[in-house]
């Protein structure tokens, strides 16, 4: 099952071209069960961070996909606890069924000895039933004093002390060939008894182990379909994902292309600035610390860094800005003085405020942030350094609520976290 299952996992993951984190080759070579959990948070955070670009229900359906990977290793782990449990059971149900069928034949054994012991005693005591009855009957052997007296020469007396004597013997071995008996019936019913109670345990005990074999099979059998069943859904959610592929690659095309566009634009905008800058207008501010702050209070939570990362296809693209740890409908407020240059859907980022902050420090500088739920300020609008400007959202093609916030340097995306007021939490 395991081995079948993974080169099935295997062969979509390529077919998918490394959308989804592999899974480990074992469920017991992740460390404990709250790193499991931390790793599986990061990856999903991880993939949602790279499926930005793609509809939510694309999205969702990678993420659902890596979470049923994810759950792979457990599901695995689970089956082989239940099949060694399940062997265990079945191996001790086996020693008992061994142990009580050898009582039972060692309890048929005591049987055939007290029979034998019987017919012995019946023997003896038929032996001494007959003296006792001769005794009744006066056909006692004569004394010693009575063979003498009544012996007519030497050798009358010879032979008639020898008869007496092997009847006397013979009734003595009697005597104790029946006490012997006795003694030997009383062991082995007694034996018996220790046997028949040790079948009674061993009955009893192997009543339970059936119920324990039955519900460990049931525990395995269960582990067996859950495991099954996830890799059944895996391979109707790879199916469904690799018909939508054309799909994904054309919105991830457009998302560059949008992404584009409003580089055109931001450098349209800082052409402008330089210019107002040369003949001696526009806003000409100083680089003093603090004078950019982040649209949320810090400390930050980074979800997804500034720079290049994967997109679900194996390829890799630019992510412009930083992605921030942020509920629905934060407010998010203007990070420094300047004039709203955009407000309005910006394709696959939703919902967008750009702001121009003009020439600070001998550089020009614009903001943006994406995704908003809601605006707070229009084209045109000038703010200052903390005003509201909206609301933290999920708007585009995002795939879950944050704040992307992007800082654009003389027409060039810049990392903001490169700011000193950019803290980490």
């Amino acid at each position: 099952m395991r081995s079948r299952l993974v080169a099935v996992v295997s062969a979509i993951a390529m077919a998918l071209t490394g959308v989804l984190v592999a899974y480990p080759a074992a469920a017991d070579e992740r460390s404990n069960l709250v790193q499991q959990q931390e790793q599986r948070k990061n990856r999903i955070s991880q993939l949602r961070a790279e499926l930005e670009g793609v509809d939510k229900d694309i999205a969702e359906a990678f993420i659902a996909l890596q979470e049923i990977v994810d759950k792979i290793p457990d599901a695995e782990k689970t089956l082989a606890e239940a099949e060694q449990e399940l062997s265990a059971a079945q191996r001790k149900l086996d020693a008992n069924t061994a142990l009580l069928s050898a009582a039972d034949a060692e309890v048929k054994s005591i049987d055939g000895e007290l029979a034998g012991v019987q017919l012995k005693t019946d023997e003896a005591m038929q032996s001494l039933g007959e003296l006792a009855r001769s005794t009744y009957r006066g056909e006692v052997m004569p004394s010693t004093v009575e063979i003498i007296v009544g012996s007519s020469s030497a050798q009358d007396f010879l032979d008639a002390y020898r008869a007496n004597s092997t009847v006397i013997r013979t009734q003595t071995s009697a005597l104790s060939e029946l006490e012997e008996q006795v003694a030997q019936t009383k062991n082995r019913q007694a034996r018996q008894a220790a046997v028949k109670d040790r079948v009674d345990e061993l009955k009893a005990e192997s009543e339970a182990l059936v119920e324990l074999q039955k519900s460990k099979h049931a525990a395995a059998e269960n582990a067996r379909d859950e495991l099954t069943n996830l890799h059944d859904k895996y391979e109707l959610g790879a199916q469904q994902l690799r018909a939508k592929k054309q799909e994904i690659e054309r919105q991830l095309a457009q998302t560059r292309q949008e992404q584009q566009n409003i580089a055109a634009r931001i450098a349209q905008i800082d052409a402008q600035n330089r210019q107002e800058a040369q003949q001696g207008g526009g806003s000409v501010k100083p680089a003093v610390k603090g004078w950019l702050v982040p649209p949320i209070p810090v400390p930050l939570r980074v979800n997804s860094p500034f720079g290049m990362r994967n997109d679900p296809f194996g390829g890799r693209g630019m992510h412009y800005g930083v992605d921030l740890r942020s509920a629905c409908r934060d407010p998010q407020r203007a990070p420094a003085d300047g004039t709203v240059a955009f407000v309005g859907n910006y394709g696959a980022g939703g919902n967008a405020i750009f702001i121009n902050h003009g020439m600070v420090g001998g550089s020009s500088y614009i903001t943006g942030t994406l995704h908003l739920t809601g605006f707070n300020v229009r084209k045109g609008q000038r703010v200052k350094q903390g005003d509201l400007i909206g609301w933290t959202g999920t708007t585009g093609r995002s795939t879950g609520c944050h704040v992307h916030f992007e800082v654009w340097k003389n027409g060039t995306a810049i990392n903001p976290m490169s700011f000193p007021t950019f803290v980490r939490g």
